[in-house]
């Protein structure tokens, strides 16, 4: 099979060139459909106005965590979602909010903007605002995915805007002095997602030569059988 090859290397550096090519192109369109874009988070904490943090056992505060659990997620609801993007400037039916019941998977598995991918893998929107809470600290955490970090930024304090106005509609008319602080300022955080381009390459080009030698050896064996059946002249 090699001495086949090499009587016909010319055929073979075709091939080569061949392969290099179809590994380009499958490298980049690869890098071309798994491209990161940018989390924006932002942290807030639900308080009593007599801040636990300085008052020994203010009203209400042991039922802060489930409270803020149950705001957390009315940042799904469509009312929310509406008002989230139209804060941020995003057009209808191009955000989904996710609330804490969507994420399936314990807090302590993977970092949190790892989640928010996981997370928003299953939305079919390029906008995603996922709101995470627990039922163990008031602290509501809000992490904004778009194409880009001014974006994200953007709407992770749309988001945060939201959330407050949330607070106010529930408990406006009935408020017991709860209030909404923010713990940090945006932060925003560029994640390229795992890209296999290079195994795709080395693995588009490996291929496609190995095809092209096949078919070399392939070629020649059929040649020679022809000419092997061929009838002779007299």
């Amino acid at each position: 099979m090699l001495h086949i090859l090499w009587r016909r290397r010319i055929l073979v550096g075709v091939g080569v060139l061949l392969a290099v090519a179809v590994g380009i192109l499958a490298g980049s369109h690869v890098q071309a459909t798994t491209n990161g874009g940018s989390v924006s988070s932002l942290r807030m904490v639900l308080d009593t106005v007599d801040s636990q943090l300085v008052a020994a056992a203010p009203n209400g505060s042991a039922t802060l965590p489930t409270r803020a659990l149950l705001l957390a997620e009315t940042m799904a609801t469509d009312r929310a979602t509406r008002a989230i993007g139209r804060r941020g400037h995003v057009a209808r039916g191009q955000l989904t909010v996710l609330g804490p019941s969507s994420r399936k998977i314990p807090p302590v598995d993977t970092p949190l903007v790892s989640q928010v991918y996981l997370l928003a893998s299953s939305a079919s929107t390029p906008y995603v605002v996922s709101v995470f809470a627990d039922q163990v600290t008031p602290i509501i955490t809000i992490e904004a995915q778009a194409a880009d970090g001014a974006r994200s930024a953007t709407l992770a304090r749309a988001a945060g805007t939201t959330l407050r106005s949330q607070l106010l509609l529930e408990d406006g008319h009935r408020s017991d002095g709860f209030v909404l602080d923010t713990v940090a300022p945006v932060r925003t955080k560029h994640v390229v997602t795992h890209s296999h381009r290079r195994l795709m390459m080395l693995a588009g080009a490996v291929g496609t030569f190995g095809f092209w030698c096949v078919c070399i050896v392939l070629g020649v064996a059929l040649h020679r059988r022809a000419r092997s059946v061929t009838p002779r002249p007299v």
